[in-house]
Parts: structure tokens; sequence; C-alpha cells
């Protein structure tokens, strides 16, 4: 699974092992049309934040955007 680095705002948090995983957790790279997939990261922080917002894009190999999300248009806080 090929990695990808973007580093966003000043520091304090680093984001560990991102990938996409099938229904049954197993990590992919390729995906199928019509079928469910998550997204899995873990966050690790160096100093205390308040309402903590996440976001994501899954590009393809030559860079077109195929989907995203964020946090922040949901009523939902991880902190």
């Amino acid at each position: 699974i090929p990695e990808s680095r973007q580093v966003l705002g000043r520091g304090g948090a680093e984001i560990l092992a991102p990938c996409v995983v099938d229904h049954r957790g197993k990590k992919i790279n390729i995906l199928t049309p019509h079928k469910k997939y998550a997204v899995r990261f873990a966050v690790k922080f160096t100093r205390a934040f308040e309402e903590v917002r996440f976001n994501f894009r899954i590009t393809n190999t030559s860079g077109v955007l195929v989907a995203g999300h964020n946090t922040a248009n949901e009523d939902k806080r991880f902190a």
C-alpha cells in the first residue's frame, strides 16, 4: 500500500497507520464499485487540543480526488 504524507496546521499531532479496509477489516488499495469500505487511522497527540476535527481524501494514482470527508460537517466531537 503506497504511503503519502501531508503536513497541516502547526503540529502537535501525528497521524499513524492510515489505511482503507474492507468489510472484514483487511487492508486494501484497490476499490471496487458498490462495495463498502472504512478508513482507519490512529492519531498521536503531543499537546492538548479542543474541538478536534478529522478529514481525509482518497485519490487515485494520478492524484484525482475519488472521495473525501470532513467531520467539521457533522455534529460530532472527538476530543
